[in-house]
């Protein structure tokens, strides 16, 4: 969710020396003057700059917009904006499920450290346990297919090397975000399309980050939990990155 590294003119336009998204507006709006239009200003620029995955899960539960609009609609609004109107092959983002032709296995087990956290399948949103307050998605989900009774956080991660503008980022924000629900007392169902890659990196990396779990030992948690763990290797690398900067 990028839409390139810019020309040259939009890093000039933005505040001198900002190294991120973040640090772009909170430069723009210590600058004074006129702080919502300036910060409205740099915001575009830096989102063009670094892409959407710069901006906090924190931020986007709080983004909204007219009429009635939240953070995913914004998204989807964006994405139909970006394809002129049109949808993809799957009918992505109009689709009321994703990929509804596609049988997927059910899986939902319980966090190996946290009972909190379910683990599981897009396909266990059809059935999902009442006791579920929120929802993380770690891959697309269609227009109605996340239950309206509990809070979707939708987390644009891809699972494909070179494909992720803000990768280390994403996934940090991920496990945070996790953290932050759970803090809230939320029942948090964090799901992929098969449970496989994306959910098991997130999932050991929320283990080690937010629960004080050495590494090794969180994949390996997460190994025994999922019967279709299998964390591709950029994933893994990622997950060994944020956790090796948070013990810097």
């Amino acid at each position: 969710m990028r839409a390139g590294r810019g020309a040259l003119s939009v890093g000039v336009a933005l505040p001198p020396g900002a190294t991120s998204l973040v640090d772009a507006i909170e430069r723009a709006i210590r600058g004074g003057n006129d702080t919502d239009t300036v910060a409205a200003i740099a915001g575009s620029l830096a989102g063009a700059l670094w892409g959407g995955t710069a901006v906090p899960l924190s931020w986007k539960r709080k983004t909204h917009g007219w009429p009635g609009y939240n953070a995913n609609d914004l998204v989807r609004e964006a994405a139909l904006a970006a394809r002129n109107g049109r949808t993809d092959g799957s009918g992505w983002p109009l689709e009321k499920m994703a990929q509804p032709g596609v049988r997927r296995p059910v899986t939902l087990e319980q966090h190996p450290v946290d009972p909190g956290v379910l683990l599981g399948s897009v396909a266990t949103l059809d059935t999902l346990p009442i006791e579920v307050d929120a929802v993380v998605s770690l891959c697309r989900v269609g227009a109605e297919q996340v239950p309206t009774r509990v809070e979707s956080i939708q987390v644009w991660l891809v699972d494909q090397p070179d494909r992720n503008a803000n990768l280390d980022f994403t996934l940090a924000e991920a496990a945070d975000m996790i953290a932050a629900l759970r803090a809230e007392d939320k029942t948090v169902f964090v799901h992929r399309a098969e449970a496989r890659s994306r959910t098991s990196a997130v999932a050991a990396l929320y283990s080690a980050r937010n629960l004080g779990v050495a590494l090794d030992e969180a994949w390996a948690g997460i190994r025994n939990t999922l019967p279709d763990y299998d964390p591709k290797r950029f994933l893994r690398d990622a997950v060994a990155r944020v956790v090796g900067n948070d013990e810097r």
